[in-house]
């Protein structure tokens, strides 16, 4: 199968979902003509540890179980979905090809091309590309992206949505997904955040990572090994209680004694510190010596007192990211998706705006 089948937009209803180190996130879109957004339905199931490493599946069946029980969860009847390989499962390459090539003709360049940046056999990968726009040196040309994959991801991807009775007809990459839902919220920024320098900081379970965007633009990313379990596992340690019993009081923010300042507020100085070399990293090496916002999203980015303690040492404006921000409720939408999990919920709400949007 051929990777290029999946990324073509599909008819709605779709669902975007965001298979993680600790748990699957779905959501489900609408939009009113108005082009007014509308938010379906969402739902989060767990994952138990090992399930899912450094985005492979080592434990299928378990997945398939989670995925099943999130499905049922959310209430909807949408049968097709978008789901998303990690960056590091992915090749991209941007391209300059002539504008006025046929879609095959550009096919075969990008092949070729291909050829020359994956390393391994083109007959291993599932293989992409999407037209950005305009090159803007030249008229004549445009911007291509090229994406490649082994073929063995992607299959497992579909085999998942089958094993519950979905059909995956759009495959994406996470980061991509994440600037797709963060540019709403950019754009809802004065002046529709025009020149504005933003980061995007994921929380995820085992890591976290941050992008540096410019006009939708990735200009520069990292990631760093610290993510929302190292604090269950530290909270654990200081209550002397289970990894369950942790996850629940970081989750619910009841952390007493002195969990706050003996363990949370240690947590973020450690994080905030990673994104300040990240910052200067960037800084180093970019023309850009300055960025406007954070913001914040992931499993761990409700966490009390989050964006407070990293724009206090950043010296900077830090927001938790709400996907669902400016969105019209759906009748089957639980209420806990617009609190606290909202910002869990970047990924699986920019691969459910694909059903709306560009593949690039």
């Amino acid at each position: 199968m051929a990777l290029r089948s999946w990324l073509r937009r599909s008819p709605p209803p779709m669902l975007g979902v965001d298979i993680g180190a600790s748990s699957i996130k779905l959501v489900e879109l609408g939009q009113h003509a108005q082009g007014r957004w509308v938010l379906e339905c969402c739902a989060m199931e767990p994952l138990e540890k090992g399930c899912v490493v450094d985005g492979n599946i080592e434990q299928f069946d378990a997945v398939v179980d989670a995925l099943r029980r999130v499905l049922k969860q959310s209430g909807s009847k949408a049968r097709l979905a978008a789901l998303a390989l990690p960056h590091t499962a992915v090749i991209t390459q941007r391209v300059v090809l002539p504008a006025l090539l046929k879609e095959d003709e550009m096919a075969l360049l990008v092949e070729a091309e291909a050829g020359h940046c994956i390393p391994f056999s083109l007959d291993e990968v599932c293989l992409d590309f999407c037209v950005i726009g305009p090159n803007a040196k030249s008229a004549e040309d445009v911007d291509v992206l090229l994406a490649a994959s082994r073929r063995d991801k992607v299959e497992e991807r579909q085999a998942l949505a089958q094993a519950v009775g979905l059909q995956a007809t759009l495959l994406d990459i996470e980061t991509h997904a994440v600037r797709l839902a963060a540019s709403r919220l950019i754009a809802a920024q004065p002046q529709g955040g025009r020149d504005a320098v933003v980061a995007l900081l994921k929380i995820g379970g085992l890591s976290s990572h941050v992008q540096l965007v410019l006009h939708g633009e990735l200009l520069f990313e990292r990631e760093q090994a610290l993510g929302g379990v190292q604090l269950t596992q530290m909270l654990a340690s200081h209550y002397g209680c289970s990894l369950a019993e942790a996850e629940a009081k970081k989750h619910a923010g009841d952390l007493p004694g002195d969990g706050a300042s003996a363990v949370l507020q240690p947590f973020l100085h450690g994080l905030a510190a990673e994104v300040q070399r990240s910052l200067q990293f960037f800084f180093s090496s970019s023309a850009q010596q300055s960025v406007q916002q954070i913001l914040v999203f992931g499993g761990s980015a409700g966490l009390p007192g989050m964006a407070q303690a990293m724009a206090q040492q950043l010296q900077m404006p830090v927001v938790v990211a709400n996907p669902f921000q400016g969105m019209q409720s759906g009748a089957r939408l639980h209420p806990a998706c617009l609190a606290q999990d909202a910002p869990a919920y970047v990924t699986a709400c920019g691969l459910a705006m694909r059903r709306f949007g560009p593949c690039c």
